[in-house]
C-alpha cells in the first residue's frame, strides 16, 4: 500500500474497514504517504452517540487507538464514516429474508456472515428493528457522497483514558480557540453525520441490487 500510494500520487483512495493499523504502518514506512494519498475513507468512531465496545468507543478505533491517532494527525484527506451514520441504515427482516432465500453464491455468503450482526444487535439494540451493515456505508459514501450530510471538524482520538480509551472526540464549538502556540486548530476530518432524506432507502436498494438483483 505504501509503495502504490508513493508511485501514484493523488490517485489512490483507501477504503479502510477495520482498525487503522495498516494505514498507520504505511505512513511510518513512507513519509510522503499522507501527502500522496488522495483520500482515506474509514469506517469507525462516533461523535454524537455511544460506542459499541465501550460506553464511548467503537471497535475499529478501540482495537488500535494509537494507529488511529497517527492517521488522524497525519494531515491526510480523511473522511470518517462512523456509527453516527452507519446505525441509520439497517437491514430489516424483509430484506435479509430475501437475501437468505436467494440461491446465488453471493447471497448465501452475505446471508451467512450477517448472522453475527443480527444476533449482536438483537441484544445490543433490541428496541430497533433490523441491524446495520457498517462497512457498506464506506462504499456508499465513496460512490454517492451527496447522500450524506457532513461537517469538517477537528477530531482527536483518546489513547490514554481508562474509561474513554478509543473515544473519537469532535469539537463542535462555533469558535474554537487557537492552540497553545497561537496556531489555529486544524479541522482534520470530514465527518459523516446524517443520511439525507431518502438516502437510507437508496443505499439499501443499491445493496439489494448488487446481491440479488431487482
Amino acid at each position: 500500500m505504501a509503495r502504490l500510494v508513493a508511485d501514484n500520487a493523488g490517485e489512490i483512495t483507501i477504503l479502510a474497514l477495520g482498525p487503522l493499523t495498516n494505514v498507520a504502518m504505511a505512513m511510518r514506512l513512507e513519509p510522503t504517504f499522507a501527502k500522496r494519498v488522495r483520500r482515506i475513507i474509514f469506517m469507525g468512531g462516533i461523535v454524537k452517540g455511544h460506542g459499541n465496545v465501550s460506553a464511548v468507543a467503537t471497535a475499529n478505533i478501540y482495537n488500535d487507538p494509537e494507529a488511529a491517532r497517527i492517521v488522524f494527525e497525519s494531515g491526510a484527506n480523511i473522511t470518517m464514516v462512523g456509527q453516527d451514520v452507519t446505525r441509520q441504515v439497517r437491514i430489516k427482516p424483509e430484506l435479509i429474508k430475501a437475501i437468505r432465500g436467494h440461491d446465488s453464491a453471493l447471497a448465501r455468503f452475505i446471508g451467512e456472515i450477517t448472522k453475527l450482526y443480527e444476533r449482536f444487535y438483537s441484544t445490543a439494540e433490541p428496541k430497533i428493528e433490523g441491524f446495520p451493515v457498517h462497512d457498506l456505508l464506506v462504499m456508499a459514501y465513496a460512490v454517492k457522497p451527496k447522500l450524506f450530510i457532513v461537517d469538517q471538524l477537528p477530531v482527536k482520538v483518546e489513547t490514554r483514558g481508562t474509561e474513554t480509551l478509543g473515544m473519537t472526540v469532535a469539537d463542535f464549538r462555533p469558535v474554537i480557540p487557537p492552540n497553545s502556540d497561537g496556531t489555529p486548530v486544524r479541522r482534520n476530518m470530514t465527518v459523516c453525520l446524517k443520511i439525507k432524506g431518502k438516502g437510507q432507502a437508496k443505499i439499501l436498494d443499491w445493496y439489494r441490487q448488487v446481491i440479488i438483483g431487482f
